[in-house]
């Protein structure tokens, strides 16, 4: 998880961590002096010109605003919530902070997030709870089936027949936590 960063950190953070440079490469990268860049990282109170803000802003491909810790987005002006398609609900839960928004942007932002929402659909919509039925179905027609034959309670395939039956809460949830499994 992330903490919250100051002017001078963010512009540390960025030279050092993102872009591997020094300061004298990154001055000669961007044209403004070493020392200014050096006081930038360094105190939180010194002024930055409006030039210097766009230049770096630029070099480092993020906005100003980011730069300022105005925001934590890096690229997108802050959006209106109609923009986002956000219901009453969710952005009641956003304001409330009842969840820690940062939690939630790098679960946003994890690798199989995509897989999740799409396993989680499947499951909420019950795209896939026929398939499940009939599975289970087809494990009762064959247990019948080798009770026709004489196989009893101790038969293994009997056995097995009565214990394959796909229980729908634990198969999605089972999926659903792979998903986010790293």
């Amino acid at each position: 998880m992330h903490t919250k960063l100051t002017i001078p950190e963010r512009l540390k953070d960025l030279r050092v961590s993102e872009k591997r440079m020094s300061l004298q490469e990154l001055s000669d990268a961007t044209g403004i002096p070493s020392s200014t860049l050096g006081n930038y990282e360094k105190d939180e109170n010194i002024d930055m010109s409006l030039g210097n803000l766009i230049t770096l802003a630029n070099f480092y491909n993020v906005s100003t605003d980011y730069l300022l810790c105005r925001t934590e987005l890096r690229k997108h002006k802050n959006q209106s919530v109609s923009d986002l398609h956000l219901n009453d609900d969710a952005v009641q839960i956003l304001t409330d902070e009842k969840y820690n928004p940062r939690l939630l942007s790098e679960l946003l932002t994890h690798e199989n997030f995509w897989k999740f929402m799409t396993d989680l659909e499947i499951y909420i919509d019950g795209f896939n709870d026929k398939g499940i039925q009939i599975a289970n179905a087809f494990l009762d027609v064959m247990r019948c089936k080798l009770t026709e034959l004489g196989a009893d309670s101790t038969d293994a395939f009997a056995t097995v027949f009565d214990n394959s039956h796909i229980e729908a809460e634990q198969y999605y949830m089972n999926i659903l936590s792979d998903d986010l499994s790293i």
